[in-house]
């Protein structure tokens, strides 16, 4: 079973997270250890054993990679107005989900719509993670900073990359742009994985205990 270059990296993080986890023993890796096993299992499963009829599974894919993003930023930011903004746009995705869902029954079939809004809340959160350590007042720099520095700039990459090939799927589409045997848009997120893997490996070797929230 030839293992595809984003499921490499999957496993790389995962790997390294349960190092740092017998490590430090935090439930704050704990969680990255349950996700990225969680998805890399799924993935597989998706690729090898559902090769056709998969779009049920990669949306629930996706809902976790969405819920995952949003946990993690609001353990790394402590402005609460940028968190109250976070959990809006969040909800707000959600109730976008359904409604969808509900109204051409896509949940079943694969959502172009759906996927571009996952795109642009995930690079949102990057961003706004930025954006909170542009307005912080406190000068002394906290043990999540690092970290996060590194995780939202691998949100943004991903999801910008993504998000414009998405963008482009029907011209795609209508002139066969093919790479490495794939269509271009199934191949650039693979490769845009190897990016945002990189970032997360770095930035859970950056990983310092949170402090309480104020």
């Amino acid at each position: 079973m030839i293992l595809h270059l984003n499921h490499i990296f999957e496993l790389l993080c995962l790997l390294v997270s349960l190092v740092l986890y017998y490590k430090h023993k935090s439930s704050f890796l704990i969680v990255w250890c349950i996700y990225l096993t969680t998805l890399l299992s799924a993935e597989l499963i998706c690729l090898y054993f559902f090769e056709k009829g998969n779009s049920a599974f990669y949306n629930i894919i996706n809902i976790l990679i969405v819920s995952f993003s949003c946990y993690i930023i609001t353990q790394i930011i402590y402005n609460k107005k940028i968190l109250m903004l976070i959990k809006f746009l969040t909800l707000f995705y959600f109730v976008m989900l359904v409604a969808i869902n509900i109204y051409d029954n896509s949940f079943f079939k694969t959502n172009i719509l759906l996927f571009q809004l996952s795109f642009d809340l995930q690079l949102i959160y990057g961003l706004l993670f930025f954006y909170y350590l542009l307005i912080t007042d406190d000068k002394t720099p906290k043990p999540t900073d690092s970290f996060g520095k590194w995780f939202a700039t691998g949100l943004i990459i991903f999801n910008v990359g993504v998000s414009i090939t998405f963008s482009l799927i029907d011209y795609i589409r209508n002139n066969k742009i093919y790479l490495f045997n794939l269509p271009l848009y199934r191949t650039i997120p693979k490769l845009f994985c190897v990016i945002l893997y990189t970032c997360y490996i770095v930035a859970l070797t950056k990983w310092k205990q949170p402090t309480t929230k104020s």
